[in-house]
This record gives C-alpha cells, sequence and structure tokens, in this order.
C-alpha cells in the first residue's frame, strides 16, 4: 500500500520536450534579417502561437539578427549569424548568435520605457531601444557571453 508521499504514487513532472530544431547560418548583411523573420514567422505558427504572439517573435528575431549583425559582427559579411529556433511543447525558444564577444545590457524590468517625444528631441540615446523592444515583446530573455560570440536567448510560451 502506498500513500500521497511514496515515490510509486507520484506524479512525475513532465519537462517539455523538443519538437523540432532549425538552423539559420547568415552574413551580416543588411537584408538578411528577413530572412530570419520569415522563418520566424513559419516557426511560431507551427508551433502553435497566436496570430499576435507570431508578429511579436517576428519583431523581436528581426530585432536581435540586426543587432548582432551590427554590434556583434560590425557588419562584416564574412562573420555569420547563427539563429537558432527550438520548437518545444511548450513554445518557441529562439537563439541569436554573433561571432565577437559583444557586450548586451538586458534592461532591468524597472528601466522606464524609451520615450520617442525625447528621443526626437534629443535628450535620450537612441541605443538599447532594440533590447528594450525585444523584453517586451518576449516570454523570457537572458544574455550569455560564451563560447565565441554572444548569444541573446528569448522564449515565447503557447498561451
Amino acid at each position: 500500500m502506498s500513500d500521497a508521499t511514496s515515490p510509486a504514487s507520484a506524479q512525475p513532472h513532465s519537462a517539455p520536450s523538443v519538437v523540432a530544431r532549425t538552423e539559420l547560418l547568415l552574413p551580416s548583411i543588411v537584408g538578411w534579417e528577413r530572412v530570419a523573420m520569415q522563418a520566424a514567422s513559419a516557426t511560431a505558427r507551427l508551433a502553435g502561437l497566436p496570430v499576435d504572439r507570431v508578429e511579436d517573435v517576428q519583431t523581436a528575431v528581426c530585432e536581435a539578427t540586426l543587432n548582432a549583425m551590427e554590434h556583434g559582427n560590425g557588419f562584416d559579411a564574412h562573420r555569420l549569424v547563427r539563429v537558432l529556433f527550438v520548437t518545444r511543447t511548450d513554445g518557441l525558444e529562439v537563439q541569436v548568435e554573433d561571432e565577437r564577444h559583444a557586450f548586451f545590457h538586458i534592461p532591468p524590468p524597472s528601466a522606464q520605457a524609451p520615450k520617442l517625444v525625447d528621443r526626437l528631441a534629443g535628450s535620450q540615446d537612441a541605443r538599447g531601444w532594440g533590447l528594450f523592444l525585444i523584453c517586451s515583446l518576449m516570454d523570457e530573455v537572458e544574455v550569455v557571453n560564451a563560447g565565441r560570440g554572444a548569444v541573446l536567448r528569448m522564449f515565447a510560451r503557447r498561451l
């Protein structure tokens, strides 16, 4: 006989499983971010994300890819941006990696949203808006400076 605390009756917690992996290797040339954006759209739809979340993922992936091209690889056409889509049972994980060690700062949740009026007036720097946007659109965002470059990892949950 087992009780509720015995291992025999405990329900195992199932971790989300990986359904598919798709990888893109793109040159650091403006225009190629559109390939990442289109792949993000198709992959997010296949992952079962609602239409508005598909658009969020598209925008975040486009911005992250451009950041990797510009800040990570200096728009050097010989340096690649790696975009990895990991479709999981609970959502979509996207990793965008450049080939150099770039420093990206994720704005803390308490950070003020950028203000367009201040930017147009010249009293606010244009930098940092992209990462703020990415953090606003995705459920999880983290930067890892490891290996040969920086990796921006983003996750969008299935609702």
